[in-house]
């Protein structure tokens, strides 16, 4: 019987009970007439062939049709790949600078070459791995039909923001997690001012643990909109961030004993946990230095060849992932595209970043200067207005389908590892429709 007609398939297929289900979750089922023609469908042939090869962390995708019988990652031995039990209650002896990141591990990534390596291969050289957003402005349960479409369209991923206004993140991504099969999943981003980094390390393993390791924990201090809105200034952004990521690490290792600035948390977690890759939001220069060092990859803005290049310098080396996050607008007409696309890009170009970025995104100060001070006065509709055309291309792109190509290309030639593209919003069938339009460009 086909896995779409059989009920509860897709809890069984990652050792969920149907009777705990989330509620209004049934009519998560793969919708028709999603279908780009043959190119698609060869695409989606061969991601079918590769499945024997493993998944985002090296273990094997599921198959259609459940997974009975077969043990679960954690159920191993306690380790990932089934080496054996972890020790536990091991006093960390290696020398303090080293103690941030788990034993065996260097300053390059030990999850990014699981992560990215068989993805790659498996692809042409000119291409990046190319995942979108989901928005959390509609009901929750349509957000997760969102990420089933969109594996259906061929992305590679798909990442949600951590916003304390709209819908709760990590209730969406196991909805998104008990819907998908093949994409990735990833907080774009969530900030440990607002979840305790112990909390972060158990929510992150708890998705990696439905999704069958198909987590990414995306993580960074928040900007200017905290203070405004929540009462909370991000003061000390790097070492809260280190501190952040070394309790996530520690926790996922063994017993976490941090006593830092901002967070202290001495405990470990009561399951074992399959670690996650860890991404740290950063745009200035000492952040993107600490991604480099304690990352397994970096999000960013800014999409200059500069802008790339300053971003690979900063980083140190090739053992980050560097992750490009931007808007896009679909639009033979380029003077409308860039219209509709100017409010998105209003708070990249004017939100907090150090002033010698705006020369590396080609931008006028004076004219990021302007722009800031009305985001900062709560004037949204003048802010709006003073969003240029430069300021749109920097942080965006806009325009017809061979732009974007060319771009993507652009992008892969100077060495960027994956593509964060966000289209426009609407009820389920106007944002499937602009996940259509973008999967047809690029994919």
């Amino acid at each position: 019987m086909d896995r779409d007609h059989r009920p509860g398939a897709a809890a069984r297929a990652r050792g969920l009970p149907e009777d705990r289900r989330a509620a209004g979750a049934g009519h998560l089922r793969r919708q028709p007439g999603l279908d780009l023609g043959p190119r698609s469908r060869r695409r989606a042939d061969r991601r079918t062939a590769g499945r024997g090869r493993g998944g985002p962390h090296g273990r094997p995708l599921p198959r259609r049709g459940g997974r009975a019988g077969r043990p679960r990652p954690h159920a191993r031995g306690g380790g990932r790949g089934g080496r054996g039990p972890r020790p536990r209650h091991q006093p960390d002896q290696r020398p303090a600078r080293l103690r941030r990141i788990p034993a065996g591990r260097t300053g390059r990534s030990a999850h990014r070459s699981a992560h990215t390596g068989a993805h790659r291969s498996a692809r042409k050289e000119e291409h990046v791995k190319t995942t979108a957003t989901v928005r959390l402005d509609r009901p929750i349960t349509e957000a997760a039909e969102l990420a089933r479409r969109a594996e259906d369209l061929g992305f590679d991923g798909v990442w949600v923001a951590d916003h304390y206004f709209h819908r709760d993140a990590t209730g969406a991504l196991a909805l998104m997690a008990a819907a998908t099969e093949r994409v990735t999943l990833g907080t774009a981003v969530v900030s440990p001012l607002l979840r305790h980094p112990a909390l972060l390390a158990s929510a992150a393993a708890t998705i990696n643990e439905i999704s069958d390791g198909r987590f990414v924990l995306g993580l960074g201090a928040g900007g200017y909109e905290f203070a405004a809105e929540l009462g909370i200034p991000p003061r000390r952004p790097l070492g809260l961030t280190a501190e952040a990521v070394r309790i996530v690490r520690e926790l996922y290792t063994g017993r976490a004993d941090v006593t830092g600035d901002t967070f202290t948390t001495t405990g470990e977690l009561r399951f074992t946990p399959v670690p996650t890759p860890v991404y740290l939001a950063g745009r200035g220069p000492k952040m993107l230095a600490l991604a480099g060092e304690i990352g397994d990859g970096v999000i960013t803005h800014g999409l200059s060849g500069r802008h790339i290049a300053y971003v690979k310098e900063k980083l140190g080396g090739p053992g980050t992932a560097l992750v490009l996050m931007l808007d896009v607008e679909v639009d033979r007409d380029r003077a409308r595209a860039l219209d509709a696309l100017r409010p998105r890009c209003m708070a990249m170009a004017g939100g907090s970043y150090a002033d010698e970025l705006i020369e590396v995104y080609g931008l006028d100060p004076a004219e990021i200067g302007a722009l800031r001070a009305a985001l900062r006065s709560g004037d949204r509709a003048a802010a709006g207005r003073l969003v240029t055309d430069q300021m749109v291309d920097a942080f965006g792109i806009a325009g017809p389908p061979e732009l974007l190509r060319d771009r993507l290309a652009e992008f892969a030639a100077a060495g960027v590892d994956e593509v964060i593209l966000s289209v426009g919003g609407g009820d389920l069938d106007a944002s499937t429709g602009h996940l259509t339009e973008l999967a047809k460009a690029v994919l």
